[in-house]
């Protein structure tokens, strides 16, 4: 059996991130009225303020990695593979999955009703809601990809005023009431963070020189500042990750190879279907609220890397090659 090579600094706070990124995630998306008291939903409520910035992270994590010398065609090929071919799959199944739940009664106290001619024809907004990341996220890794090869020297000044223009954006019409979602007034704020990402590379793979992050977040806080506050979520995936790349391995390593390495199956497979499942069952027993809040994020956070495992093993062993990224990112 050949030993995968180890991850350098750079790849594993990458995961890193995206490890503590998705909990922050499944902590938004788990707030579950008429399953939990109030006490916990309030604390759900201050949670969820705290982690505000999970899903910025993921943009900025796509920001560091994007190679600004791969062709254009290249990036729309890979791209539309492990992006659009996924979000088309997974609405397909989701849509009709939860069709059933509606039609069979199961799921009429947690399911919003809808039309599925419609809504299969239309999958904007999908009714599995976080799908919405992928399409976006093509969006944003495209037009950088044109950016980068049509003004290869220009492209870090291009991004300093993408930034800018989203923080005047947002001085004009209004910062939204969250950082997370489909809405269009949102996508300002995608971009923003992935060119954060992008200026935070530098030209090391490994451990980055400090002038290019420092900028970087520099330009957060100038968005922060030009937003009157409102924009806080943008800086904190350039501090995390930073903080990250200058920590011992021993300290990262064990969430980055962990929930990190999988956090784009957990993005996908968590929700609408497996984390309010876990959440209806366990609510049927007779433990506190809190627990039952805790557990039902743990619980999905675990089945999610299991099947992720799982399909690995079974791709491994049947077809002798990896599992394809368009199932499980």
């Amino acid at each position: 059996m050949v030993k995968p090579k180890p991850q350098s600094n750079r790849q594993l706070s990458i995961d890193w991130l995206r490890g503590i990124s998705i909990i922050g995630v499944l902590i938004l998306h788990s707030g579950f009225e008429g399953r939990l008291d109030e006490n916990t939903l309030r604390l759900w409520t201050s949670a969820s303020t705290l982690v505000e910035w999970a899903v910025l992270a993921f943009f900025f994590a796509s920001g560091l990695l994007q190679n600004p010398n791969e062709a254009i065609c290249s990036v729309l090929r890979k791209r539309s593979i492990t992006l659009l071919v996924p979000f088309v799959i997974y609405h397909v199944i989701y849509t009709l999955l939860l069709f059933a739940l509606n039609s069979t009664g199961i799921g009429t106290q947690h399911i919003q009703s809808f039309d599925l001619n419609t809504q299969l024809l239309i999958p904007w907004p999908s009714p599995a809601f976080q799908l919405y990341f992928l399409p976006v996220l093509f969006v944003v890794m495209l037009t950088a990809s044109i950016v980068t090869n049509t003004f290869p020297k220009l492209s870090k000044w291009i991004a300093v005023i993408i930034i800018l223009g989203a923080a005047v954006f947002y001085c004009v019409e209004g910062f939204p009431n969250s950082a997370h979602g489909a809405e269009f007034n949102k996508w300002p704020l995608y971009f923003a963070s992935f060119w954060i990402g992008f200026l935070s590379k530098g030209e090391k793979l490994d451990r980055p020189c400090w002038r290019f992050p420092l900028f970087a977040i520099c330009m957060s806080i100038i968005f922060t500042a030009a937003t009157r506050g409102s924009g806080w979520p943008i800086a904190i995936p350039p501090l995390l990750w930073y903080g990250a790349t200058i920590s011992p391995r021993g300290w990262i390593a064990p969430l980055a190879n962990t929930i990190g390495q999988s956090a784009g199956s957990i993005y996908l497979w968590h929700t609408p279907i497996l984390l309010p499942a876990i959440t209806i069952a366990l609510s049927y027993l007779s433990i506190p609220s809190l627990l039952i809040w805790l557990s039902s994020i743990s619980l999905s956070i675990v089945v999610c890397i299991g099947i992720r495992i799982s399909i690995s093993l079974a791709f491994r062993r049947w077809f002798k090659i990896e599992s394809p990224r368009w199932i499980s990112l």
